[in-house]
């Protein structure tokens, strides 16, 4: 999924197959869009899709210093496991 503006994008989401599961490889929201909720609606579409198709599980991967990243995964409903 990708949201544009006019001709730019401004956030993206990738996902691909890693051994049988769906991962994040890439979620990005261009600097001057952060903190406006671009990433968790991507997850959420991406999340609704995945479940759409059968999927039960998304699994992503995230530097413990990345912490805007964790807390939106957090607020969306993710958990850690280490």
């Amino acid at each position: 999924f990708a949201i544009k503006e006019e001709d730019m994008v401004i956030g993206t989401i990738m996902i691909n197959m890693y051994k049988g599961e769906p991962l994040v490889s890439e979620i990005f929201t261009r600097k001057a869009y952060t903190g406006r909720g671009i990433a968790a609606f991507l997850l959420r579409k991406s999340i609704q899709s995945l479940l759409d198709h059968g999927h039960e599980r998304l699994v992503l991967y995230v530097h413990p210093s990345n912490i805007g990243a964790i807390s939106v995964y957090r607020k969306i409903g993710f958990s850690v496991e280490i």
